[in-house]
């Protein structure tokens, strides 16, 4: 009640503020703080280049020290992203009535809604109120997506869009089919011509493999700490936080493995430092309807960085990585070690550099259709 309370307030203080502006005003609801949806930052930088107002609404997940200020309105209620699904969708229900709340002090040109679940309560409100006026973006399947009411009140949403955005193409797998979507790259468009050159695979130290960005999966990466550990010729790497972390760090003690490190947490702007003293990526995922289907922060990572990828086979990032030969695709029940030092021994540096120089390209190509269409949904 503190938080509705204080929303209140701010709301009434800036409502007659944002009605004597005749500018536009969008309104990005985020489903975390906007430093922990580094997707809504993709948004923000082409509202910015077209100097268009906009303020945000997020949700305080972890319990941070954070104040709502400026245009940024947030809901300080904390949650347990461990919790089952059921009682996720209560808590979800809770941050969705705060941003109830604020839509009836605040109106806007148009608003930006990220992830299904939160869509999932927002449809009819935005479809009445906004039709052809919301952008939807999807970054991740949601177990919504399993039944059939959350399947029809999703398909309501896509429909009644201005445009519906997904992060992977692979999704289109398991969200409804005759909608038209857009992709939208997992990648600032800055970072898109970011200059770095390739540096050779030196056999002459241990091969470093990193794994960065969120550790959840306990098997898959118990699997490469498995398969490497303890072999001179190769050291491992996690740098980042997740629920998989404290597993896989007693995993790695218990085995007595000693060519391993464990980072932890890292700042964004120390990302490249990580990624440009690597040798390898590694995605090996869970055999899952999510990681079959995605494109990872670090496919795009080892994209830019010209590192090459070890994924696992049956998943969409594998396809990308055969057809522009970007890494190593590892065969189900095939030894992960044998499959890299394979790799290295016969390794192609114009094969590699030639498929990640094409696929880059493209990724900029539909950037641009991206921000194209974006900027047209929001000026028209």
């Amino acid at each position: 009640m503190p938080e509705l309370l204080q929303q209140n307030r701010q709301n009434h203080n800036t409502k007659k503020e944002r009605t004597e502006k005749p500018q536009k005003t969008v309104l990005l609801i985020l489903a975390s703080l906007p430093e922990d949806t580094p997707y809504a930052q993709y948004y923000i930088d082409i509202l910015e280049k077209n100097n268009i107002r906009y303020d945000i609404l997020g949700w305080n997940r972890k319990g941070k020290d954070y104040n709502s200020c400026k245009n940024k309105f947030i809901y300080n209620k904390p949650t347990n992203d461990n919790f089952p699904f059921w009682k996720k969708l209560i808590e979800i229900y809770k941050y969705y009535k705060f941003v109830m709340h604020h839509l009836s002090h605040n109106t806007y040109s148009t608003i930006i809604i990220f992830t299904i679940q939160i869509s999932f309560y927002m449809q009819r409100y935005l479809t009445k109120h906004y039709n052809k006026r919301y952008i939807f973006d999807i970054r991740d399947y949601s177990p919504i997506m399993k039944f059939q009411l959350g399947r029809h009140t999703i398909k309501k949403m896509l429909l009644n869009s201005a445009l519906n955005c997904i992060s992977s193409y692979g999704f289109k797998n398991w969200l409804p089919s005759g909608i038209n979507y857009i992709i939208s790259h997992n990648i600032r468009e800055r970072l898109l011509y970011t200059n770095v050159s390739f540096k050779p695979i030196n056999t002459d130290r241990p091969v470093s493999i990193l794994t960065i960005g969120a550790i959840r999966d306990e098997y898959s990466n118990s699997l490469i700490i498995q398969e490497f550990g303890n072999d001179s010729k190769f050291y491992l790497n996690f740098v980042g936080n997740g629920n998989a972390l404290t597993f896989l760090k007693d995993y790695a003690k218990s085995k007595q493995i000693t060519n391993i490190n464990f980072h932890g947490y890292y700042k964004k702007e120390d990302e490249s430092k990580f990624v440009e003293q690597t040798d390898f990526i590694n995605i090996y995922l869970p055999d899952n309807i999510l990681s079959n289907h995605l494109l990872s922060n670090r496919f795009y990572l080892a994209l830019l960085y010209k590192k090459p990828m070890i994924v696992n086979a049956g998943c969409l990032q594998a396809d990308l990585v055969a057809k522009y030969n970007l890494g190593i695709v590892v065969k189900k029940g095939e030894n992960i070690k044998d499959a890299a030092n394979n790799y290295i021994k016969n390794f192609n540096k114009n094969e590699y550099l030639s498929g990640n120089s094409v696929f880059l390209e493209i990724v900029r190509n539909e950037y641009q259709y991206f921000e194209n269409k974006i900027v047209s949904a929001l000026t028209n």
